[in-house]
Formats: C-alpha cells, sequence, structure tokens
C-alpha cells in the first residue's frame, strides 16, 4: 500500500485479477481510523490497569504466581495493540487482532481466578471484567468486519 489509501482488500486479494479492490471514502477513513484508535486506546489502558494488580498482587498479596501470569497475559494486550499499528495487511492486521483478543479472554480467566481466591475485591474484579468484555466486544466486531470484508 504504498499509495497511503486505506484498501478494503488484503494484499493476497490484489493479485487475483477477477477480485476488484475499492478505495474507501473519507468517511470509510475516518471510521476505521477511529475504531483502530478505540481499540488501541482500551487495550493500553486495560493493560496498564493489569500492571498495576500485578504490583498489587506481588506487593501486598504476597502471590507471585498469579501475579505473573495476569502480568503476562496483560502485557500482552498492550504489545498487540501496539503492533496493530505497523500492520502492513489486512491479513496481519486480523492476526494481530486475533491475538490481542486471546490474550484478552486469558486475562479474564486469570482475573476470575484472582477474584475467586479472594485477593481482589467485588468492585475491583466487575470493573476490570467490564473492560475486558468491552475489549474482547470491540475486537470481534473488527475482526469479523475485516473478515467480511476479505471474503467479498
Amino acid at each position: 500500500m504504498g499509495t497511503g489509501t486505506l484498501l478494503s482488500r488484503s494484499r493476497h486479494k490484489r493479485a487475483c485479477p477477477h477480485v476488484r479492490l475499492r478505495v474507501l471514502n473519507s468517511y470509510e477513513k475516518r471510521k476505521v481510523l477511529t475504531m483502530r484508535k478505540i481499540a488501541c486506546d482500551r487495550g493500553m489502558r486495560l493493560s496498564k490497569r493489569i500492571g498495576k494488580l500485578h504490583t498489587y498482587l506481588r506487593d501486598e498479596a504476597q502471590e507471585e504466581y498469579l501475579a505473573e501470569k495476569i502480568l503476562k497475559h496483560g502485557s500482552m494486550i498492550g504489545a498487540c495493540m501496539i503492533r496493530l499499528g505497523f500492520s502492513k495487511d489486512n491479513a496481519e492486521y486480523i492476526d494481530n487482532l486475533h491475538d490481542a483478543m486471546v490474550n484478552t479472554v486469558k486475562t479474564l480467566r486469570w482475573l476470575n481466578i484472582i477474584y475467586d481466591r479472594g485477593f481482589i475485591e467485588y468492585q475491583t474484579y466487575l470493573s476490570l471484567s467490564r473492560e475486558c468484555d468491552e475489549l474482547i466486544n470491540i475486537l470481534m466486531r473488527k475482526t469479523s468486519a475485516l473478515v467480511d470484508d476479505l471474503e467479498m
């Protein structure tokens, strides 16, 4: 995509002569960029909160194992969000979205374990789990929209 325009098909589809590429209009470009920004902002915010939870678990609750597990998957959410900005094509972008979604689901699973073991209060658990759910929904919508766009 050397021309700097956003295309609705991946590089793989460009080689097929029967597939016509559609250049996105300015409204569609803004919509795509706004959704990317929302997903990245939510993912980075969640990643930072998970980092604070890690510090609490390690220092206050003296729970090293769970602290390391939640940090591993929580920080991967932020890393995947950063990689989204450097995706070469839609296929790589979808892979990064999927990785972020998988790590968000794993983070949610570890949050459930941490709450069930009594290390965090209900309000903290509820707040973090809602953020995870929101991010999962955003990532699922983006992934399905891009996959649908590739299959057209």
